[in-house]
């Protein structure tokens, strides 16, 4: 199902819906999650996130505030 749509925040939502599935009716038990946290300076723009939490920085530059200190 979440494969015949090409629109992201269904398929999140297809994959999120089957995992509620997975641990309501079975025995499957997640033993560890990943995650990432980061922290962003001020005064950066062209961070993006996807729907899945996924973070891109490949267009980070440095915001327009005024002359260089």
């Amino acid at each position: 199902m979440a494969e015949s749509t090409g629109d992201l925040t269904a398929r999140a939502a297809f994959l999120h819906d089957a995992e509620a599935m997975l641990l309501e009716d079975s025995a499957v038990s997640p033993l560890c999650f990943s995650g990432t946290a980061y922290l962003l300076r001020e005064g950066l723009a062209g961070v993006s996130h996807d729907c899945f939490g996924h973070s891109y920085f490949t267009a980070v530059s440095r915001a327009e505030t005024g002359p260089a200190a």
